[in-house]
Formats: structure tokens, C-alpha cells, sequence
């Protein structure tokens, strides 16, 4: 193939010839280009694309492709006129859910990016709010098996602590000893309440952070990661499938959490 450059005379409008100008002055180089350079690369472009080696569709957009997409749809939805009725709040609550916006700018400024891992399940663990096409195009298209493991442990974990909690409190409030079962959990050094995770665990903290903060019963108003002094994760593993046997079949009971605290393994 004959690689020799060859002359090629063109006859172009003066608007054309103006706006290629325009172009060579607005490249941002110490020497500039010359007309001749830059209709070549516009050339060279555009046979590219006649043969097919030009920019395509991707397949899959970057993260930072994504959230900038998402943030501008959020940004038109909140200038659009708001629509039905505001959201009925459980009496109790501290604060109303969180909107996918607020969601996402603290995912990213908090660098939690191991959210992005996740599928559609494992959102609905972190909080049943978290549904919706617009979370979900955030997601990669391979979610991380590791990753979604994780966020079902913390999750799982969590809910047992509140469950475990509600139904103390509940015999608190008929009068029945729960302070028994605290004094021995206690003797034992078996937690009864969440207490968070050690500090080499960053990830674990920060699923359980995002979690409690989403919680509406219980959730802050801002999203805080505590680590735990001590690490109970092994007590939680146990505490965890020890309390999946005892509720397979019927609800936490204040007999239910004695055996719980019972159990051999725990005393290992």
C-alpha cells in the first residue's frame, strides 16, 4: 500500500473555513494547528466512522458517567413541580426517608463505593426504601458475590440486635425480669446489643453505618461510622445462626433469647 502523502486540492464556503479557524485558535497548544493539519484529522475521523473504528455506543457507562447522569436527573426532578401528597410519617419516626439524591451524595462523598457492587437485593437488605430504576442504572453490571455477602451479614446481624431489643423492652414493660437475662449475657460476655465492628473492618462498619442512618425508627439525622472497641464478629456469626434456628418458625420470645445466650457455643 502506498503510504506517500499526496496533495489534494479542496474548495471549501468561507463559513466553513471561518469555523475550522475558530477550531486551530481554541487548541489548547503552544504551537496551534493549521488548517491543513486540522481538515486532516477531521478526515481521518471521518473515514474512521464510514469503516466502523469510530466511537461506539458503550456498552456500559463509567461510575463517574453514571453519577453524573444521575445527579442531573435528580436535579430535573426537584425543579419539577412536586406531585400526590407528602409522605405519611409512622408516628415516631425522627426523620423522613432519605431521598435517592441525599443517598447517593453521601455514598460518594463518604467513599462507601462498595455500594456500587450491589444488586437489587441486596439494596432492599440495607433498607427497603431503596428501590427504583434510578438506584438500580447506578449499579455495576457485575455485582460483587463478597461484597453482597457482607452487606447480608451486617443486615441480618442488625435486625437480630433489634429484635433481640424490642423484646426486652417488651418485657421490661410487663414487668417480666428481662435485667436477669441482661445480668447473665452479661457474666457471659455475650452481647445483647450492636456495638459495630473492629477498625480493620472499614467496609462492615460503613454497610452498618448506612443501614442504622436509613433506619427510620432509629436512624440519625446524619450518617455516622462507629467502630467497636472490641471485636465481637465471631459472637455475632454464632449469635446469628443460633438465632435462625430459635425463629425458624415463630417470633423472638423472651424464653427464645435465654436459650439464645444458653447455648454452649457461645461460651466457647
Amino acid at each position: 500500500m502506498d503510504t506517500k502523502d499526496h496533495r489534494l486540492e479542496l474548495r471549501l464556503p468561507q463559513h466553513q473555513v471561518e469555523r475550522i479557524d475558530a477550531i486551530c485558535q481554541s487548541v489548547d497548544s503552544a504551537f496551534g494547528k493549521s488548517r491543513s493539519e486540522m481538515v486532516r484529522i477531521f478526515i481521518t475521523q471521518g473515514l474512521n466512522r464510514y469503516n466502523g473504528k469510530g466511537q461506539k455506543s458503550p456498552a456500559e457507562l463509567t461510575l463517574a458517567e453514571r453519577l453524573t447522569l444521575f445527579f442531573q436527573l435528580e436535579t430535573l426532578n426537584a425543579l419539577s413541580p412536586p406531585s400526590g401528597h407528602p409522605p405519611y410519617l409512622v408516628p415516631g419516626n425522627r426523620k423522613v426517608e432519605v431521598s435517592p439524591g441525599e443517598l447517593i451524595k453521601n455514598v460518594y462523598l463518604n467513599r462507601f463505593f462498595w455500594f456500587f457492587e450491589l444488586d437489587d437485593e441486596a439494596l432492599k437488605k440495607i433498607s427497603s426504601s431503596l428501590t427504583g430504576v434510578s438506584l438500580q442504572t447506578l449499579l455495576n453490571a457485575e455485582p460483587s458475590p463478597e461484597t453482597i455477602a457482607e452487606v447480608t451479614f451486617v443486615a441480618e446481624v442488625i435486625i437480630m440486635f433489634n429484635d433481640i431489643e424490642e423484646c426486652l423492652d417488651s418485657n421490661d414493660l410487663q414487668g417480666e425480669s428481662a435485667q436477669v437475662v441482661r445480668n447473665r449475657a452479661n457474666r457471659y460476655n455475650i452481647p445483647l446489643a450492636f456495638s459495630g465492628f473492629p477498625d480493620s473492618m472499614v467496609r462492615l462498619n460503613q454497610m452498618a453505618a448506612l443501614i442504622g442512618w436509613l433506619d427510620l425508627r432509629r436512624g440519625g439525622t446524619y450518617l455516622h461510622v462507629r467502630p467497636s472497641a472490641t471485636d465481637n464478629t465471631a459472637a455475632y456469626r454464632v449469635m446469628l445462626d443460633v438465632y435462625h434456628q430459635i425463629t425458624r418458625n415463630q417470633d423472638l420470645t423472651f424464653d427464645l433469647i435465654d436459650d439464645l445466650i444458653s447455648d454452649s457455643r457461645l461460651r466457647a
